[in-house]
């Protein structure tokens, strides 16, 4: 019973039919098989349709072939070719339902056995009719590949044909002197009969002969092209303007004409704009010129070519040829302050990119680039020093940027650098507008009151007085035997508590006249220069000073009477400079991380009255343009840079934002510092090397002078005008 169980069950699982796992696995191998078989069945049609071609190919190669072997040998040649014949250029044949190309190129050849036109076979003259036989030579292509080709020589039934003619030799290299192969050369004339127009192209060796040609004089233009390269050729000797270097070719009968051409690959220059702060400059207009020319009297350049950075500052300028240029800026609202490269020296088939370095424009400045004379490599921390009679020497070190800033009169809240002439903050103490280009203390007006009531004679001029002063409270004229005098004057001492400079007062006076006269007096220099005054007028001084003096005059007529004065008050303006003051510079952006050499302003040194550091800086730089902790030399808030030309060490390396704060202060307020400007010096990414730029020159000559170490110093004199540019090298030392 159990067996029987068993066997209905093994038949049971029979039924039921394949697992999931059998049937994927059956259906990944039919499959393949089904893809299998389609690939080769489509390989075999290609293969089938490829021979197909071909052997319809070869039939009309050879067919043609034999077509021109039975043409007279004269017109055998193609009808946009040389030699001219009958035989299409190029031509459609359809054969076996496919449609084909038949492309014909028929040339002279010159048979070494007699020479050849060159001249250039030992042992053999030169031929003066070296076009000895012809060459025909057919490819069939479908689409754009060649099938299949066939060449065959074709001789002349006698001797060499076409006397009277002349053979050109033509040689195309490139940059190195190598030579191009396949560069295509067009060769016309149409003073000729027939019409020369030839479409050839250069073999391995970069060489084409042209042989059989009708004589003609300086009437064969030549034109050499080469996909991705540039051009060159002939152009017509009259009517330009100017004089050709390559003018058109003549040919002479039973003579060779020999020309070499140069052409190499294309290549491009990307122009950037950015100014002294490593920022992008947009719509930049500049001009391009190439050193070659194309011509004389006068010279014609190459290439010339007006171009613009657009908004982004940037652009690229495509199919140059290799060639040193000259860049010129053309908006007049700019100055080139640096150049990286320094010199546009573009080699073939170069992407070559150009960054120029702005600064606002000046009628006359100077670029200098120092190299080193053996490697021409530009040379940085070279110092360069230009001086001119009757003004200061300015000096600069190569390959470092300078932060400079010049004027202060557009005002605040610039966070980053963007204006010149703005900043970001300062106090009520700094005047930066009063004078442009100069930045000074606050000038304030003060209002001041003196009265004196002459119940004390602390403030008497004793020397200067010669009324009745006693500090009885009044003045009055002194008795001489009972009798008044006829005049007498009094006189104070300094009466003003503020330093400053007197620009104005006004006197009241409580007084008794007694049929006589009072003459009220103030003097603002310490009683040098007294001015007469009316009571309750105000009176603004000629000459201001900062000593304030009263003087009475007190007269009568009448010996037994006298003026006199109980009180009299002043009240007088102060003009006095607000100290000290504090201005805080928007954040200069070097453009990447950076050391930073030092920092100087000018005028270096103040006038005694100021007081001792009474221009002093601190500086301060990061990384995120956000945290502003101002410090001096020794690295804390509580010091200054107070001497121009004091260097930074390394307290601030490696950082890409730097703020500078300025703080004028004054010992005598009737006095303020000046600043007319302050520079920071550093190196970055974006510093051309071996440049330095001084702007705000005269158009004059100057000394320049040069010293680094480890090469002998130079001097020479410069004739500065306009924008001027100079390349010095320097020798290094034995």
């Amino acid at each position: 019973m159990k067996k029987y169980i068993k066997h209905k069950i093994r038949k049971a699982k029979k039924m039921l039919g394949f697992t999931l796992a059998e049937s994927i696995v059956t259906l990944g191998i039919v499959s393949f098989a089904l893809v299998s078989g389609a690939s080769i069945l489509t390989i075999a049609l290609k293969t089938s349709a490829t021979a197909r071609a071909k052997t319809a190919a070869i039939g009309i190669a050879n067919e043609f072939m034999e077509l021109y072997r039975n043409l007279p040998y004269d017109q055998i040649g193609t009808t946009a070719g040389w030699p001219a014949g009958s035989i299409p250029s190029n031509q459609n044949i359809s054969r076996s339902g496919l449609t084909f190309t038949v492309t014909t190129r028929v040339d002279y050849m010159d048979d070494p056995f007699d020479g050849n036109a060159a001249g250039t076979i030992v042992g053999k003259p030169r031929d003066t009719a070296p076009n000895d036989y012809k060459r025909a030579e057919i490819k069939i292509l479908s689409g754009s590949k060649t099938l299949t080709s066939l060449t065959t020589i074709i001789s002349p039934r006698g001797l060499e044909s076409a006397p009277n003619t002349g053979s050109l030799l033509l040689k195309v290299f490139d940059a190195a002197g190598q030579p191009v192969p396949e560069a295509t050369v067009q060769i016309a004339n149409s003073t000729t009969i027939p019409v020369v127009n030839i479409t050839n192209t250069t073999d391995i060796d970069g060489n084409l002969s042209v042989l059989s040609l009708p004589p003609s004089l300086q009437s064969y233009r030549i034109s050499v092209a080469k996909s991705g390269y540039t051009t060159d050729g002939t152009e017509n000797p009259n009517g330009n303007g100017y004089t050709p270097l390559k003018t058109d070719l003549s040919i002479m009968a039973n003579e060779v004409t020999e020309a070499s051409f140069t052409i190499d690959r294309k290549s491009a220059l990307t122009v950037k704009t950015i100014n002294q702060q490593c920022q992008t400059i947009s719509n930049k207009a500049f001009r391009l010129k190439s050193k070659k020319l194309r011509g004389n009297n006068p010279d014609t350049l190459k290439y010339t070519g007006d171009h613009d950075t657009g908004q982004n500052g940037r652009v690229t300028i495509g199919d140059l040829e290799w060639d040193k240029y000259d860049l010129n800026l053309t908006g007049g609202n700019d100055d080139i302050a640096g150049k990286n490269p320094s010199v546009i020296d573009l080699p073939a088939g170069v992407s070559q990119e150009l960054t120029l370095v702005l600064a606002p424009h000046s009628p006359h400045s100077l670029l200098i680039t120092v190299n080193d004379a053996n490697t021409v490599l530009p040379l940085t921390d070279a110092t360069v020093t230009v001086s001119r009679t009757g003004d200061d020497p300015a000096t600069l070190i190569t390959g470092r940027g300078f932060f400079i800033q010049s004027d202060w009169s557009g005002g605040n809240n610039q966070a980053m650098l963007a204006n010149p002439d703005q900043y970001w903050s300062k106090d009520q103490n700094i005047d930066d507008a009063t004078t442009a280009g100069i930045l000074t203390l606050s000038k304030s007006t003060e209002n001041f009151g003196y009265e004196e009531s002459f119940s004390a004679i602390d403030r008497q001029d004793i020397g200067a007085t010669t009324a009745v002063w006693d500090g009885s409270g009044i003045i009055s004229l002194p008795q001489n035997g009972g009798l008044y005098e006829s005049q007498a004057a009094a006189q104070t001492i300094k009466i003003n508590s503020t330093d400053g400079w007197i620009a104005g007062a006004t006197a009241d006076a409580t007084q008794n006249l007694n049929d006589g006269t009072i003459r009220y007096l103030l003097s603002s220099d310490g009683g040098l220069n007294f001015e007469p005054v009316n009571l309750s007028e105000p009176r603004e001084f000629a000459l201001r000073g900062s000593d304030l003096r009263l003087r009475v005059e007190l007269e009568t007529p009448d010996n037994l009477l006298t003026p006199t004065i109980d009180t009299v008050s002043v009240n007088y303006d102060v003009e006095s400079y607000q100290t000290p003051g504090v201005l805080e510079s928007s954040t200069f952006d070097t453009g990447g991380s950076s050391a930073f050499q030092g920092i100087q302003w000018d005028p270096a040194n103040q006038i005694a009255e100021t007081g001792t550091d009474s221009v002093k800086f601190q500086i301060a730089a990061n990384n995120d343009n956000s945290a502003w902790n101002f410090k001096g030399p020794d690295n804390t808030a509580d010091t200054y840079y107070s001497i121009s030309g004091m260097t930074l060490g390394n307290l601030f390396d490696n950082s890409r934002y730097i703020r500078y704060r300025a703080i004028l202060s004054a010992e005598d307020r009737r006095y303020s510092p000046t600043l007319s400007s302050v520079a920071i010096g550093y190196t970055s990414g974006c510093t051309p090397p071996g440049q330095v730029f001084f702007s705000d020159l005269r158009n004059d000559s100057y000394l320049v002078e040069i010293t680094k170490t480890g090469y002998i110093p130079y001097s020479t004199m410069v004739d500065v005008q306009s924008q001027t540019e100079q390349i010095i090298p320097l020798t290094p030392e034995p």
